[in-house]
């Protein structure tokens, strides 16, 4: 963790958080791993011109704002705090979570044991729309 504070220490003030997320973060990294970082909420359109200018390509570094939902969860459920404030961080996450948990249960809802329970589970569903 202390070569990650040092290699982005100098975009500390440009960004709500800098995040370790990925195989790193829950402790299961083999040599083939890469360094999976998230910049929350960057203060500038710059901060990525500026991280791989200095660190190339160190680190698979992502915007959690332009990521799809389900790696959004996958950061917010395994994450380790590089810079950034971890209130701010939890606050900013809430309604991230919400969202990631409705998504979870709509997809849950929909699982089916097999292709003709749900095809008349459809049909249930359109006869109850006509």
């Amino acid at each position: 963790m202390d070569s990650l504070k040092n290699d982005f220490e100098f975009i500390s003030q440009d960004v709500s958080g800098v995040l370790l997320y990925g195989s790193q973060a829950k402790g299961v990294a083999d040599s083939r791993s890469d360094i999976d970082i998230c910049i929350v909420k960057p203060r500038s359109s710059k901060v990525m011109e500026r991280i791989f200018a200095k660190l190339g390509n160190k680190y698979d570094v992502k915007v959690f704002e332009d990521l799809p939902v389900y790696v959004k969860m996958e950061v917010i459920g395994n994450y380790k705090l590089i810079f950034g404030s971890e209130p701010d961080i939890s606050y900013f996450f809430y309604g991230f979570r919400k969202l990631g948990q409705d998504m979870k249960n709509r997809i849950l809802a929909n699982r089916f044991s097999s292709a003709r329970e749900m095809v008349t589970v459809r049909k249930r569903w359109l006869n109850a729309r006509r």
